[in-house]
């Protein structure tokens, strides 16, 4: 069972100089969950994406181990992939530490890295456990409380990456796709070779594994090029694998661009060519039918996606199929302001004033409901257009 006891907001403060209309930048919610599998409470981080208030869009999501330290700049990859339509946008579910090497180690294990027996590792060996933990409790409370797709990544870090082997070759259903970072591979002895060499035997199919390695010697390279090897040779159908040894990187820089070339190739192919973004929103549309069917959900078109769309056709003066653009997105993100000023901008090039005025209004009244950083922009455009049809009034009645 869980439960949720606490929640708090975590915001950016980085300001110099506070204006009186200041907005905090709010990546997400911290909040404590208890557990009774692990017997504790753990803290859980949340970030939902820009767009999942101004829809009702479900969403792959992503489970980041050692969550404290690469919540925030798993969320920047994250939001900067998505907005040049090279990534979905994703949930984050970052899990903070309690007992990190119990939760963390397949065995129990007392060898060190450098291969001495050593006493402080007395708790190692939990992580059927904490994946029991994952699979009975924390997935399903995400899955209940926010809109989700049934598409998970779980993403680990040194000995969170070794987590996330032995959860791929042991109990690859729980996700559908994989990252791991410098994975202690090292771990006793050839344990995860043995692991790997049992999952390829019968690999599951539609997974996806991308796996790196900071310049770190010999201790980790060893099995991870063994394990490396396995898989190329084994070459899984339908089996998405990636890895790349980051030489100019060390064992801890190297999470970021480690995420970031991880996603690139778990959405590879989502990115629209020239020829498909120009051909209109029927073409975009059946782009991402197409993609959906190789992740296995439906992946609706990101509002940001048809607006740049609808701009285009702007542009070149093709105003029916542009405003068919922009309603569509009305339809699809109802809650969003931007959807609406950007209808009005239609009518407003059309010099349809009326109908531009109507849209910038609904702009504006929506972006004060959210709290919309474009709020003034908006009733700047709403004032326009009202003064337009002001002075259209004005020239053409009686004198």
């Amino acid at each position: 069972m869980i439960k949720t006891i606490s929640a708090l907001l975590v915001s950016a403060v980085a300001v110099f100089v506070v204006a009186s209309d200041a907005r905090d930048i709010v990546i997400g919610q911290s909040y404590e969950v208890h557990s009774d599998v692990l017997d504790e409470d753990r803290t859980v981080l949340v970030h939902l994406p820009e767009s999942y208030q101004a829809s009702s869009n479900k969403y792959p999501v992503l489970y980041l181990l050692d969550g404290d330290v690469h919540f925030q700049h798993t969320i920047g990859t994250l939001q900067f992939l998505a907005s040049q339509n090279q990534s979905l946008e994703v949930i984050v579910v970052a899990i903070a530490n309690t007992d990190r090497t119990r939760d963390m180690t397949p065995t129990h294990s007392t060898i060190d890295f450098e291969g001495n027996d050593s006493d402080t590792m007395p708790t190692s060996g939990g992580a059927d456990n904490f994946m029991k933990f994952m699979k009975q409790e924390l997935v399903p409370h995400v899955e209940m409380t926010y809109r989700t797709q049934p598409f998970r990544i779980l993403a680990g870090h040194s000995f969170g990456g070794l987590l996330a082997l032995y959860a791929m070759f042991t109990t690859p259903d729980m996700f559908n796709a994989y990252i791991a970072v410098s994975p202690s591979v090292w771990w006793d002895g050839d344990l995860m070779v043995r692991k790997a060499e049992a999952y390829l035997r019968k690999p599951s199919a539609n997974r996806l594994l991308y796996m790196t390695l900071a310049n770190e010697g010999q201790a980790m390279r060893v099995n991870f090029d063994r394990i490396v090897e396995l898989i190329n040779k084994a070459d899984p159908k339908d089996f998405v694998f990636g890895s790349k040894i980051m030489e100019e990187e060390n064992h801890g820089s190297v999470v970021l661009r480690s995420h970031y070339q991880a996603l690139r190739l778990f959405f590879d192919g989502l990115e629209l060519t020239p020829e498909v973004a120009n051909a209109g929103l029927e073409a975009v549309s059946a782009h991402y039918a197409k993609f959906s069917g190789r992740l296995g959900f439906s992946i609706p078109v990101p509002e940001g996606t048809v607006n740049q769309l609808g701009y285009n056709l702007l542009f070149r003066q093709e105003y029916e199929k542009a405003v068919a653009a922009f309603e569509h997105n009305i339809k699809h993100y109802p809650e969003s302001a931007n959807v609406y000023d950007s209808l009005g901008e239609a009518y407003e090039r059309q010099q349809m004033m009326e109908k531009a005025a109507q849209y910038y209004e609904k702009a504006f009244v929506q972006a004060q409901k959210i709290n919309d950083a474009n709020e003034q922009l908006f009733k700047m455009n709403m004032e326009r257009a009202k003064a337009s049809l002001h002075s259209e009034s004005s020239e053409s009645s009686p004198k």
